[in-house]
């Protein structure tokens, strides 16, 4: 017998060697991916140096660091570019890819070169990296290490809080705030809510997949949502609230959507009815007091100072219509010329104008119509959220596109590409999240289940397979 495997022929076994060693170079790409993600969230939230009064735009170690981290996503997403080229040519893909494009094209007429450039690049590694590693690792994977990054930092913003106030405490938030200190740790107060309020989202989608039992994600879920509340940031809760009424509204069927739509309407009735009868007294100005964080109602009409801020953003944006100032070089403009010398113009689209122009924001603007197309036409719980989280965030603060891409930009360039790639051959849930439900099909069968409505994954060429246990189709 071992005369024969000797003389057997070189080429006899080669197949399953090449397989062999197929596989686990995808079991490396999908360790580097998923660790890549999990570090991703974490250190492009934290700060770890105090913020320079005018927004910074300095080179530290920190910076570096991030952007080193960015270059590594880049390499990663160059690496798998043959692989992954054909969802950056077709929607949705192709409005990231056409965005990327043209933040590169106006370099030149942006308000500081250097400086876009760097934030352009690294931006554009992660257009490229959400693709592989949507290629590599597997759905359930991506959501659980981009929980845990996020996780993290949740825990170490509480823990510098309390232990080291000279770094997790903001003096201004609490003068400005009248006398009252909220949470920011390892970021100012919206930062880390806006964070918390991923976390709500990531493990929703944990949870509702079947990933992960209730009785063990409810407690983070309560932390992140707890978190919230501390932070004081009014945007983030309404994210949350948001996120797990479209998951819950998914996940009931129909009764429970008639349920739920009759004990509203009811609701909303006798609300009104009150109001009619004289029985409900609203007194406006009492209740935008109330709502307030210093007892002004002005500071809720004018919400905290932004509709003043988004008028001098549309001027400046009338000013340079076509090129912008350059990606990331808002910070440059508003803090020049406006008497609130923030970072940003607190809208998501109105600060990718105020960089890369109309047809900046244009392109952002069809890339999230078309995730609301497929939201509509194809369900999908996690693209979903993550979509929304992004949009409601960013109307109100700047949830994405930072000068260093954060958390929330990572995220959504997943999921624009979350329905264009396969999933994994990988075992994982079945992605075909009917009615917007995800449900866990654990049978082999079941790993290949909606790849009538997916194209085949490019890995599966080279694993065997039988007619018993396919993995994909």
């Amino acid at each position: 017998m071992m005369h024969n495997l000797i003389a057997s022929p070189p080429d006899r076994f080669a197949p399953n060697w090449q397989a062999a060693l197929s596989a686990s170079a995808r079991s490396h790409a999908t360790f580097i991916a998923v660790a890549l993600i999990g570090f991703f969230l974490f250190f492009t939230e934290a700060n770890f140096r105090t913020v320079a009064p005018d927004g910074g735009g300095g080179l530290d170690l920190q910076t570096l660091a991030r952007l080193l981290l960015c270059g590594c996503c880049g390499l990663y997403g160059l690496a798998y570019l043959p692989l992954t080229q054909r969802y950056l040519l077709a929607p949705p893909g192709l409005w990231l890819a056409l965005l990327g494009g043209w933040m590169v094209a106006i370099i030149p007429f942006a308000f500081n070169p250097v400086y876009s450039a760097a934030s352009v690049m690294a931006t554009c590694c992660v257009f490229l990296f959400a693709p592989a590693a949507l290629l590599h690792a597997n759905r359930t994977a991506i959501l659980s290490a981009s929980a845990i990054g996020v996780l993290a930092y949740v825990v170490g913003s509480w823990f510098v809080y309390y232990c080291v106030p000279s770094l997790g405490r903001d003096p201004y938030e609490a003068s400005a705030m009248g006398g009252e200190m909220r949470l920011g740790g390892l970021n100012q107060p919206n930062g880390t809510g806006r964070q918390a309020a991923l976390l709500v989202v990531l493990l929703v989608c944990l949870i509702y997949s079947g990933a992960l039992r209730w009785r063990y994600g409810i407690w983070p879920l309560a932390f992140a949502l707890f978190t919230i509340d501390q932070t004081g940031s009014r945007t983030s809760l309404l994210t949350a609230a948001l996120v797990i009424a479209i998951a819950t509204w998914r996940r009931v069927g129909a009764r429970g959507k008639a349920a739920i739509a009759a004990v509203g309407g009811l609701g909303l009735c006798v609300f009104l009815a009150g109001i009619g009868a004289g029985v409900i007294a609203i007194d406006a100005e009492e209740t935008l007091s109330a709502a307030s964080r210093d007892g002004d109602p002005s500071e809720v009409t004018s919400l905290a100072g932004r509709t003043d801020l988004w008028w001098f953003a549309i001027k400046k944006i009338g000013e340079k219509p076509l090129t912008g100032y350059g990606h990331a070089c808002s910070r440059g403009i508003i803090c020049a010329d406006h008497f609130w010398p923030t970072f940003h113009a607190h809208n998501l689209f109105l600060d990718v104008m105020m960089g890369s122009g109309v047809p900046g924001g244009l392109l952002l603007a069809a890339a999230a119509l078309s995730l609301a197309w497929f939201a509509w036409r194809r369900p999908n719980l996690p693209p979903d959220l993550l979509v929304t989280a992004a949009v409601v965030v960013g109307l109100a603060d700047l949830s994405m596109f930072h000068p260093i891409p954060n958390g929330y930009t990572l995220m959504f360039a997943m999921a624009v590409f979350w329905r264009a790639v396969p999933a994994s051959p990988l075992p994982s849930l079945d992605e075909r999240c009917e009615e917007g439900r995800l449900e866990p099909n654990l049978s082999p069968r079941g790993f290949a289940a909606g790849a009538d409505s997916q194209p085949q994954h490019p890995a599966c060429a080279s694993i065997p397979t039988s007619k018993e246990q396919p993995l994909c189709q």
